[in-house]
């Protein structure tokens, strides 16, 4: 197992295409379609990262950015996506990495690496 991810996406296809990618990649996968149902899971899912879309319904992804980030006690890298030109660079705060939409599912997969690489727990004396 590689790890647990995260994937919030009211875009049914885009989640249900994102988790069959990522369980063939090998992690355990928990997805949601909306901010509000996705808090609600995220104290079960304890994810090692999180990918969230910014155009939600209910609550905006960068809302439940900062509420994640306002009630877990460790670092847990978010990767934002979006279809807004510009948004991420602008806006992100908070999240670890941006992918705008449509995006290649290497591109994601690259993201997802680098972004548990530099947040993987360091060895004692290493």
């Amino acid at each position: 197992m590689r790890g647990t991810i995260f994937i919030v996406d009211d875009d049914q296809q885009l989640r249900e295409t994102l988790v069959a990618l990522l369980v063939a990649e090998g992690f355990v996968v928990h997805s949601a379609g909306d901010g509000a149902s996705a808090l609600k899971l995220f104290e079960h899912a304890h994810p090692d990262l999180i990918v969230v879309d910014v155009l939600m319904p209910g609550m905006h992804g960068q809302t439940f950015v900062q509420k994640v980030r306002g009630i877990e006690t460790r670092h847990i890298p978010i990767i934002i996506m979006t279809a807004l030109r510009g948004w991420a660079q602008q806006k992100a705060s908070g999240a670890d990495a941006f992918l705008e939409k449509p995006f290649d599912l290497n591109t994601l997969l690259g993201a997802i690496a680098l972004a548990l690489y530099r947040h993987a727990p360091t060895e004692p004396g290493a």
